[in-house]
């Protein structure tokens, strides 16, 4: 679903040390190229009411800009939606 793809995004980009590029996100999320463009539009629009943004720079990465505090308080939030979803997927992979 496109809001689990933003929240996976969300957090992927705030946890990652390394550069995140469009390619990782494909994979993370499993769909083509043209739907992580639609969800990082989608993300954007989201951002805009918090009075943050995402900045991406070629061949660096992605990153979120604006108060940092806001930022970690998205992570926490999307995080904690995941974390049903991730429960559900590790039991499936273990069954």
């Amino acid at each position: 679903m496109p809001s689990e793809r933003v929240k996976i995004i969300v957090c992927y980009i705030i946890h990652s040390k390394k550069p995140i590029y469009v390619e990782q996100l494909m994979n993370a999320c499993q769909v083509s190229r043209n739907t992580i463009f639609n969800d990082i539009h989608m993300l954007i629009q989201q951002l805009r009411d918090y009075n943050l943004s995402l900045s991406y720079a070629p061949k660096i990465d992605y990153k979120f800009e604006g108060d940092v505090i806001h930022v970690r308080a998205w992570y926490f939030l999307f995080f904690d939606a995941l974390r049903p979803l991730l429960e559900s997927a590790s039991k499936a992979i273990c069954s």
